[in-house]
């Protein structure tokens, strides 16, 4: 029973490993993933989160404070005279009360007036950390396309100069070509042979390195790059809805509307 379950347990490791393994992901994919689990956008978050609350303590010291107060007070004896009481058996009192302090240099204003340009500094230092992250989320990304064609390019030249060493091979017995040529074509196979393994070492890299700034498993397939049109399920604004009606290219309407950006902030 025991070895049957063991036996059990090591085949759902091996076919969980499968699926990693075999995990498929778009940029915008990545984009996603890498905004949900990057730790350093969720500090940039919290720092957000924390001078909001800052900024409703400051309302908090603003706001009149109200409070409510009650008293029973009972004697041990009723005390009268013929035309009234002197002491009754019991005594009840409440109440409420509305406080306001405010100094006189206004510090409470100014305190509040700090946060709120808090809050607008942390949400611009959110998008510049987010707009950092996903850019070397990109740049990590295309590495891996380059370095998979440049593999690509390694193994189609590894066939072509095979194919040409096994002609060579052939021409040599017929009397064709002397052994230079055989051994020169042997030569350049070896070295289109080292140059694959250096593109897949590079290419294994460059996947670890994605994994990694991302936070997936190293073991991923990605699939390739998307139009820019077709970028919008990332959680970020759509291509089209930020370049409006411009009729360059994207990459022209982009740099336009970051330069007018630029030219309003100053």
């Amino acid at each position: 029973m025991n070895k049957a379950l063991i036996f059990t347990l090591c085949l759902i490791a091996l076919f969980m490993a499968y699926n990693t393994d075999a995990a498929e992901y778009s940029l915008g994919d990545l984009y996603r993933l890498a905004l949900e689990r990057s730790e350093t956008i969720k500090v940039s978050e919290e720092d957000l989160y924390i001078a909001g609350k800052d900024k409703d303590r400051a309302v908090a010291v603003l706001m009149p404070t109200l409070s409510a107060f009650a008293n029973h007070t009972r004697y041990t004896e009723e005390k009268r005279t013929p035309t009234s009481i002197l002491q009754p058996d019991y005594t009840n009192e409440w109440g409420l009360r509305l406080d306001q302090t405010l100094s006189l240099s206004g510090r409470e204003l100014i305190a509040y007036k700090i946060t709120k340009q808090s809050i607008r500094k942390g949400k611009f230092s959110l998008e510049a950390v987010k707009e950092g992250y996903l850019l070397n989320v990109a740049s990590a990304y295309y590495a891996v396309l380059k370095s998979k064609k440049a593999l690509e390019i390694a193994d189609t030249n590894v066939k072509r100069l095979t194919k040409h060493r096994d002609a060579s091979q052939k021409r040599l017995e017929v009397g064709e070509v002397t052994k230079t040529v055989l051994l020169r074509a042997k030569a350049e196979l070896a070295g289109a042979r080292s140059d694959r393994i250096k593109s897949e070492n590079i290419l294994r890299l460059a996947k670890t390195v994605l994994a990694r700034t991302v936070g997936i498993s190293e073991g991923i397939t990605i699939n390739a790059p998307p139009a820019l049109e077709s970028i919008d399920n990332t959680g970020l604004t759509p291509i089209r809805d930020i370049i409006g009606d411009c009729s360059l290219t994207v990459l022209a309407c982009l740099k336009e509307k970051a330069f007018a950006e630029r030219a309003e902030i100053r």
